[in-house]
């Protein structure tokens, strides 16, 4: 006896949710856009398939931080400014397709490989635009090893496909993490494992070369818990790495206003960071 025809279409609706939620987890790395238009679809299919809808055991404070973000919106007495932020409450629902669609440990080790390749090709484009931006800063006699530069590059980093240079480090940051771990710790055949390295060293040095501090310190953070957690010996190393860190986050000594640092030297469009500030003050 067939199943009924009913069964059938929620079966093949749940298994393009599965899909779908895959694919707008692992776009995150290339658009927004995209990951929340598939976001949207899996959703409609989780739904249309009536299964059961299933979250990580996080429901309670989940719900505490939307309970109080609404709180906050209906309180601040200018609800229209606040509604871009009630909008991305849309977002959680990531949480909901995935941890609802993406069951077993095939799903959860592809999608963070593929995680891993597209943060690792976009950190290659990273790599690219400081190129470019190393190009530029030449062309305007500005040293690579001088304060000037960095006046120069902080304000217009590197971004990746993303549309800012915070956005690009974050993602880069949660795909390393994400790696490290799963090099770590899963339960995997060491398949392809220099690719992987590179992987690892690619992304790495696109958080590097964004120059997103706070990104720096989670990623050190999130990288002493996951030692801790594999070798608690090597955490011994922190205070190797924590001055190593230090060194490499303060800008360049040098003189900022040197002549090649001059307003008429600059262009606009290029030096130019979101919020308006300039390099060269």
């Amino acid at each position: 006896m067939s199943p009924a025809p009913s069964l059938t279409f929620r079966a093949a609706a749940f298994r393009a949710a599965g899909w779908l939620a895959f694919a707008s987890a692992a776009a995150i790395v290339f658009s927004i856009a995209a990951s929340q238009i598939l976001l949207g679809a899996s959703l409609a299919a989780l739904l249309i398939s009536r299964e059961r809808l299933r979250l990580p055991p996080i429901k309670w404070p989940l719900a505490l931080f939307l309970f109080g973000t609404l709180l906050a919106w209906v309180f601040s007495g200018d609800l229209a400014a606040g509604m871009p932020q009630i909008k991305k409450i849309y977002v959680f629902a990531e949480l909901l397709v995935v941890f609802s669609c993406l069951r077993n440990a095939k799903w959860i080790r592809w999608l963070f490989l593929v995680w891993a390749g597209f943060a690792a090709l976009t950190a290659v484009w990273g790599c690219v635009q400081f190129a470019g931006k190393i190009r530029e800063a030449h062309a305007l006699g500005l040293s690579l090893f001088n304060r000037s530069f960095y006046d120069f590059y902080i304000a217009e980093r590197i971004k990746g496909f993303t549309s800012h240079w915070n956005t690009f480090s974050a993602e880069e940051m949660f795909a390393l993490i994400m790696l490290a771990a799963f090099l770590l710790f899963a339960r995997a055949p060491r398949t392809w494992i220099w690719l992987k390295a590179a992987c690892v060293f690619l992304i790495a040095l696109a958080v590097l070369l964004a120059e997103t501090r706070g990104v720096w310190f989670a990623t050190a953070a999130a990288g002493f818990y996951l030692l801790w957690a594999w070798k608690r010996k090597l955490v011994l190393l922190a205070p190797v790495l924590i001055a190593l860190a230090v060194v490499a986050s303060r800008p360049p000594s040098g003189n900022a206003s040197s002549p090649s640092c001059s307003r008429e030297n600059w262009t606009p469009t290029s030096f130019e960071s979101s919020s308006g500030a300039r390099a060269c003050a």
